[in-house]
């Protein structure tokens, strides 16, 4: 049994620990290698042999739509945003410390936008055994424009969940209120 699971949204805990790795895709080469920056290995990190999630977060589709009138921000479609596959490492550079790139075992097979307003991430898609049994609250790191915003895991058997799984707050900043009517 392979448990994908991808949130952005859940419950409110105290005591959380963040059990992936991110990092902002900033080039896509011979659609498997993975030109990184904004890397965040502080819970976990990119290792050769590893599966990890390769997410559009954010694509360029509001186009010229940026008046101050009610079409504001209307789009036309999503584009890629939120395209997401599950791939292999396949190398690491450099082999210790912060990686730059990330090489896939093989290509990609979704389309993936890298421009002015478009994100796409990488993340670690940590596999938690055969059976797992939480010991504290699962959470991610909170998407700060570049990484951030999802959990993603796997356990290969049963899962007992003693704590939630917990992504609130952690998604899109949203904008800011506006008092105008």
């Amino acid at each position: 049994l392979q448990l994908l699971l991808l949130f952005t949204t859940s419950f409110t805990v105290n005591s959380q620990s963040i059990i992936n790795a991110y990092a902002k895709v900033t080039k896509i080469g011979s659609r498997k290698q993975l030109t990184v920056s904004n890397v965040n290995i502080a819970n976990h990190t990119f290792v050769v042999g590893q599966k990890v999630v390769v997410m559009q977060m954010q694509d360029n589709v509001i186009g010229s739509n940026t008046n101050n009138n009610s079409n504001f921000g209307n789009l036309s479609s999503i584009a890629n945003a939120g395209s997401y596959e599950v791939a292999l490492i396949n190398a690491v550079s450099p082999a210790s410390g912060t990686p730059t790139m990330i090489t896939l075992s093989a290509n990609l097979v979704n389309t993936y936008n890298i421009n002015t307003n478009s994100s796409v991430q990488v993340i670690t898609f940590r596999n938690l055994g055969a059976t797992y049994t939480t010991t504290n609250t699962i959470t991610g790191l909170a998407w700060d424009g570049n990484v951030g915003g999802v959990v993603a895991m796997e356990v290969n058997g049963n899962l007992t969940m003693n704590h939630a799984i917990h992504a609130d707050r952690i998604g899109f900043r949203g904008g800011n209120p506006s008092d105008d009517a």
